[in-house]
C-alpha cells in the first residue's frame, strides 16, 4: 500500500529541512498524532514483521546491557533500535537520508553516550532532543551526590529514547502557527498533544516487547513530571531501586539489591525532601 498524501508531505519536509528554502506547509499536532493511530505500522498492521524485529532489537539491548554494558555493540543496538522504531511508528522519517550541508545524513542523529550527562545538567538526565542540531543525546549513565555514577536500566532509556524521539517528530513537522499551537504543544513541548503520544505509542511499544519495566517508565514520568518540571523533592527518577511514588515500582532489578548496596552508593541524589524520609518510612512499603 503506497504511503498516503499527508505520510507523502512529511517526507517533502523532511527532503528540505536543510534546505535554504525549506517547506512552509506542515500540519498541525493533534493532525499528526492522528496520522500515527491512522498509517503507523505499529497500529495499521499488528502482523508486520518490522514489529518483531523491533521487540527482537529490544530483548537484543537487554541482554547487551546486562552482560556487556561497555560494549560498543550496545550502543550500536540502541542506534538499530532507534530506526526501527522510527520506521513502526514515524513512518521513517527521523532517520531517512537527506541531503544537507555535510553531505547525506539522517533527518535526525543519535548520540549515545557511556559516562553521564555534564555541564550543570540533572543529575539523573537520561536524553535530550537538541533541536539547533537535530540530534537526540542519550547518557547510560547517571550521576550520584557523592561523585559516583550508575547505570539507568536499559528499558528507562529505551522509554527515553522513545520521549525524545516525540520531541523531535513534533518539532520537525507540527504547525507552529496554528491557533491552537501553544494550548497543544506548549508548556515546554510537554503539553497534551505530547503526553497522549507518549501515552499512546508508549504503550504499544511496552505490548509489543512485552516488558512491564518499559510500560512503568510512562507512569513514573507522568506521576513525577506530570509534563512539567521535574518534582524537586524525593524519589527523582535516580538510581535503580528508587522511583516512583508511593512505592518502588518493579522493585530491585534482577539479583537482588542494586550493586553497591542500598542505597547505591549512598542516599539518593538531591536527598530526602525537607522534613526528613518520605512518609510511610524508609523504604516505601
Amino acid at each position: 500500500m503506497p504511503p498516503s498524501r499527508d505520510v507523502l508531505s512529511l517526507y517533502e519536509i523532511a527532503d528540505k529541512i536543510d534546505s535554504r528554502k525549506p517547506m512552509k506547509e506542515t500540519i498541525d499536532a493533534k493532525s499528526l498524532f492522528t496520522l500515527i493511530k491512522n498509517e503507523a505500522l505499529a497500529f495499521r498492521r499488528p502482523d508486520s514483521s518490522k514489529l518483531r524485529e523491533l521487540a527482537d532489537c529490544f530483548r537484543r539491548c537487554q541482554e547487551l546491557a546486562s552482560r556487556h554494558p561497555d560494549s560498543e555493540r550496545l550502543k550500536e543496538s540502541i542506534s538499530q533500535w532507534m530506526i526501527l522504531f522510527d520506521e513502526c511508528f514515524f513512518f521513517k522519517t527521523l532517520t531517512r537520508e537527506v541531503k544537507t550541508k555535510n553531505g547525506r545524513q539522517h533527518v535526525v542523529t543519535l548520540k549515545v553516550k557511556d559516562g553521564p550527562a555534564s555541564g550543570g545538567k540533572s543529575l539523573d538526565m537520561k536524553g535530550m532532543w537538541k533541536w539547533h542540531r537535530r540530534e537526540i543525546t542519550l547518557w547510560l549513565k547517571g550521576d550520584l551526590a557523592d561523585g559516583g555514577s550508575y547505570r539507568f536500566p536499559i528499558e528507562s532509556l529505551l522509554h527515553t529514547l522513545v520521549h525524545e524521539a516525540i520531541h523531535a517528530f513534533l518539532w520537525l513537522f507540527q504547525d507552529q502557527d496554528h491557533p491552537k499551537h501553544q494550548e497543544r504543544v506548549g508548556d515546554d513541548g510537554h503539553g497534551p498533544v505530547f503526553r497522549e503520544m507518549l501515552r499512546v505509542i508508549g504503550g504499544r511499544v511496552g505490548e509489543l516487547t512485552n516488558s512491564h519495566l518499559f510500560q512503568q517508565a510512562w507512569t513514573l514520568w507522568d506521576s513525577t513530571h506530570g509534563g512539567k518540571r521535574p518534582d524537586p523533592g524525593y524519589p527523582p527518577m535516580g538510581p535503580p531501586g528508587f522511583g516512583g511514588v508511593g512505592g518502588l515500582p518493579g522493585g530491585f532489578p534482577p539479583g537482588g539489591f542494586p550493586l553497591g548496596g542500598f542505597p547505591p552508593r549512598g542516599f539518593p541524589p538531591g536527598g530526602f525532601p525537607p522534613g526528613g524520609f518520605p512518609p510511610g518510612n524508609y523504604p516505601f512499603h
